[in-house]
């Protein structure tokens, strides 16, 4: 099973297709919200990715949108945008990952905007059903609840940017315990997987490039207000810890830490003959 960062596990039955991943809306989602949530998609597949193939892995993670968190079932509902290596529409990386062109799968063209403004590619290790592990692209965040002011719930009460109306009631499946996000699985270098960054293979349809096409398109969205967009609580959510922050990076610092302790036990034990 995937590492991640809830307390308590959540017990989804295992989806091969978008369908079943639909199906399992109301336990992966307790509180029947998926707004800004995507993470909870993001650990319901990679919990279950030992029992799913490459192929079933990739097309789970194209069944939902990572920035609204709103389910994409069929091909209609998708908006793909190839994002270029480097330029303008590139999405940055994390801990001088090299970076990738690649597709991101999400509702519609304003999501865009959202995703240069907040996402980072980074990488994991992900088994499949047939015993290989692969190292995988995905799109993350910083994670929201660092420091964050919740309620007895573990909902955030405040959004970011000035905002002080409750994220707890407009994301009440963003939910905390002890300064940690609940359900959230990490990337190698800490981030929260909220998607796939999708490889640009030859032959996809793309809805556009977004290097190309999409700096007008966002300016012009910013300047009309983007409390207006789908993306607006995620952008409440993501801004309450950005990756590159003074936060994000303490976090990473006492991560490393812990995983440097638990390395030398590893290696006490084991020279002392101790499993």
């Amino acid at each position: 099973m995937v590492p991640y960062l809830a307390f308590l596990a959540v017990t989804v039955a295992c989806p091969h297709t978008a369908d079943d991943l639909l199906d399992n809306y109301f336990t992966i989602f307790p509180h029947g919200n998926r707004n800004a949530a995507a993470h909870r998609w993001a650990s319901a597949v990679l919990d279950c990715a030992s029992e799913l193939t490459h192929a079933e892995i990739t097309s789970l993670f194209a069944a939902f949108c990572p920035v609204t968190g709103s389910p994409l079932l069929d091909e209609p509902t998708r908006t793909r945008y190839l994002h270029p290596a480097f330029g303008w529409g590139h999405l940055r990386t994390l801990a001088g990952y090299t970076p990738h062109a690649g597709v991101l799968v999400h509702c519609c063209p304003p999501i865009l905007c959202d995703a240069v403004d907040f996402l980072h590619v980074d990488t994991k290790a992900v088994t499949d059903s047939t015993g290989i592990e692969a190292s995988y692209r995905f799109v993350v965040i910083g994670d929201p609840c660092v420091n964050a002011e919740t309620n007895a719930n573990g909902q955030i009460l405040r959004g970011s940017r000035g905002n002080t109306s409750s994220l707890a009631t407009k994301a009440p499946d963003v939910t905390c315990a002890q300064g940690r996000l609940e359900r959230a699985t990490l990337s190698d270098h800490g981030g929260v997987i909220i998607g796939m960054h999708h490889d640009a293979a030859p032959g996809l349809t793309v809805s556009g490039n977004a290097d190309h096409e999409a700096q007008e398109y966002c300016e012009a969205h910013s300047a009309r207000g983007d409390q207006r967009s789908m993306g607006a609580i995620f952008r409440e959510v993501a801004s309450l810890n950005p990756l590159g922050s003074e936060a994000h990076a303490d976090r990473r610092s006492a991560e490393d830490d812990r995983l440097r302790q638990r390395k030398a036990r590893s290696h006490l034990f084991a020279s002392l003959g101790l499993h």
